[in-house]
């Protein structure tokens, strides 16, 4: 246990004390650093436009010493929408997390990286059937 991240170590407190019968969410899963808790893209943040939608990549770059959230914001009609982060520790990718719309309903979906490989992936409130990024594409500097 002692090789354990505190993100999963939360997540499997969450399970034993929900018990297998509740789904986890995205309240489960709690990112903790320098950006994590931004809810809509700061000055800076770099943008793109994709069919009609801005999406928002704050900070652009990720340094080597990086601790903290990288996050991706979908921005159209002046509705922000967070749609992925990924919590870098000395700027290696550890958690990658990213929703998706399927019908009607919001799919998110948690990928864990240890030493630059997957070791985990976990569907969300009912999962989004994602696949995780490549290590290697999340790391951006």
């Amino acid at each position: 246990m002692k090789n354990m991240t505190p993100v999963v170590f939360g997540l499997c407190i969450a399970l034993f004390l929900n018990g297998c019968s509740k789904q986890l969410s995205r309240k489960d899963v709690q990112l903790h650093g320098s950006n994590c808790n931004l809810k809509v893209p700061p000055e800076g943040s770099a943008t793109a436009d994709v069919h009609g939608t801005t999406l928002a990549l704050f900070p652009k770059t990720i340094a080597a010493d990086f601790n903290g959230c990288q996050t991706i914001w979908a921005v159209a009609n002046q509705i922000v929408l967070w749609y992925t982060s990924t919590l870098y520790k000395q700027g290696n990718p550890t958690v990658f997390l990213s929703r998706k719309l399927q019908g009607n309903e919001w799919r998110e979906t948690v990928c864990y990286f240890e030493g630059g490989r997957l070791v985990d992936r976990i569907d969300l409130n009912g999962g989004a059937d994602e696949k995780c990024p490549e290590h290697a594409t999340l790391m951006n500097n």
